[in-house]
């Protein structure tokens, strides 16, 4: 089977038992590395919003009302960003509510109509 003559059905059927027994062992690894990679990006997420709090709890001490504001939008935009490309679509959600509510807030305070609209569907994708 393996570019081997065997004198045997038996010789052959344990040479391809290996061959799976390896080739599980590297599918549970590979499994393993993955999940490395997951939790070490929920570990960067989490530091990185932190480092964002305690930004914003600086800027909060130092600044004025309209940096502050400016700071907190700034840093919603950037954890959004951030929860995107590290894949987390969940955390990304809930972020996008947030970033919803701010857009709301800031055109109710000053008088601007707030409307909803729907993305437009990419004529790419159809064809």
């Amino acid at each position: 089977m393996n570019g081997k003559k065997t004198e045997n059905d038996l010789e052959a059927i344990e040479q391809n038992l290996q061959d799976y027994k390896i080739d599980d062992k590297t599918s549970r690894l590979e499994a393993q590395y993955q999940q490395l990679g997951v939790e070490s990006k929920r570990i960067y997420f989490i530091l990185i919003f932190v480092a964002t709090f305690f930004f914003l709890l600086f800027v909060s001490d130092v600044a004025k009302n309209v940096t502050i504001v400016l700071a907190s939008l700034g840093s919603l935009i950037f954890l959004l960003g951030l929860s995107e490309w590290l894949g987390f679509h969940f955390i990304g959600d809930h972020l996008k509510r947030w970033h919803i509510l701010c857009l709301k807030i800031f055109h109710k305070r000053n008088n601007i109509p707030y409307e909803e609209y729907e993305p437009k569907p990419d004529n790419k994708a159809i064809n």
